[in-house]
């Protein structure tokens, strides 16, 4: 599929894994060149290698933890400095605690809302940026595979 988005810049956050690598590699088969980054430097390397391996796009690997406001900022500066713009942002980390079941009280409490706040502080350094952005959120992972209680 073509959804001309070739050689547009992304950056994907917590894509060491998941969801996140998942979403890395599909723009990448686009041809989308890519920032990707997780608390994980060998995690993160590792991917980095295995989308540019797979795909021959650029990958920029940045060991950052998006829950730190000044490693946010650190994480867009590094992105804006080797690409020079932010088109498209996937804002993939985060999540309640993996368990068994999940609870509309655990999605709301632990992992919602400082996903709340390091989505809205990514979201705003890159719609600051010169490039037009593409805003996601997949916090996904803590529905699927589990038993959801409400």
């Amino acid at each position: 599929m073509d959804l001309r988005i070739k050689n547009k810049i992304a950056l994907v956050t917590a894509s060491s894994k998941g969801l996140g690598k998942a979403a890395a590699l599909s723009l990448a088969n686009e041809g989308v060149h890519l920032a990707i980054c997780s608390r994980n430097e060998n995690s993160i390397n590792a991917a980095a290698d295995e989308i540019r391996n797979a795909t021959g796009v650029r990958v920029l690997p940045i060991v950052a933890d998006v829950s730190r406001s000044e490693e946010i900022d650190r994480i867009t500066d590094s992105v804006l400095n080797v690409y020079g713009r932010i088109d498209i942002l996937v804002n993939n980390a985060g999540g309640p605690p993996a368990n068994d079941h999940i609870t509309v009280r655990c999605g709301m409490g632990k992992g919602f809302q400082p996903n709340i706040d390091e989505h809205a502080a990514i979201n705003k350094n890159c719609s600051s940026a010169d490039g037009k952005t593409i805003m996601g959120k997949s916090d996904l992972d803590c529905f699927f595979g589990r038993k959801t209680t409400y």
